[in-house]
């Protein structure tokens, strides 16, 4: 009897030590499975703002922030997109803003501040952003490419708002004169 006794009282220890191990071993895998769902729905998500697809984003977008091990990175970086889409320019400035905030040298971030503000005629602040990112080492060609792109624009813009200026002041200067030497030949016609 005692035998059976102290069998039954083994199994039972057994029996709980193999499920409170069976509990703790399928809580990693839960867990392991949430991060490679939120991994997989986050591609998922970038995929389609890089596609312009626009309506699927949105879509995974809601589910995506729904997921507690989110990355809020990628949610601003979608809700900045969708807004600037939508034309919602100060909420995309906002949320292109949290992600620098979060990460300061998030390059589509920059890149996105940087169309925005070009897009808007914001050049001043288009100039200052492309200078924050140009500071950065390891850039990719693409990105060279698109600095030193928008720098020979942004030049030309300020190289022709110099001679808007310069042409508006000297036309001024002309009206200017014009009417002095209008008055002055008419005091010489009075005159004589």
């Amino acid at each position: 009897m005692r035998y059976y006794q102290r069998l039954i009282k083994s199994l039972f220890i057994i029996n709980i030590l193999f499920h409170s191990s069976q509990g703790a071993a399928t809580q990693p895998n839960q867990e392991q499975l949430n991060k490679e769902k939120v991994a997989q729905l986050g591609q998922q998500l970038y995929h389609h703002l890089q596609q312009q697809q626009w309506y699927q984003a949105e879509k995974l977008l809601v589910n995506y922030q729904q997921l507690p091990l989110h990355e809020t990175l990628l949610v601003y970086y979608a809700q900045a997109l969708l807004a600037q889409k939508n034309g919602n320019f100060l909420q995309a400035e906002f949320y292109y803003q949290q992600q620098l905030k979060q990460q300061a040298d998030f390059i589509p971030a920059q890149t996105g501040l940087i169309q925005l503000y070009f897009s808007q005629g914001e050049y001043k602040k288009a100039q200052y952003q492309l200078n924050q990112l140009s500071r950065l080492s390891g850039l990719s060609p693409a990105i060279n490419q698109a600095i030193i792109y928008y720098q020979k624009q942004l030049n030309d813009y300020f190289k022709a708002r110099r001679f808007y200026q310069i042409s508006f002041f000297m036309m001024i200067i002309l009206i200017m004169h014009l009417i002095l030497m209008s008055k002055l030949f008419r005091n010489q016609h009075k005159s004589s």
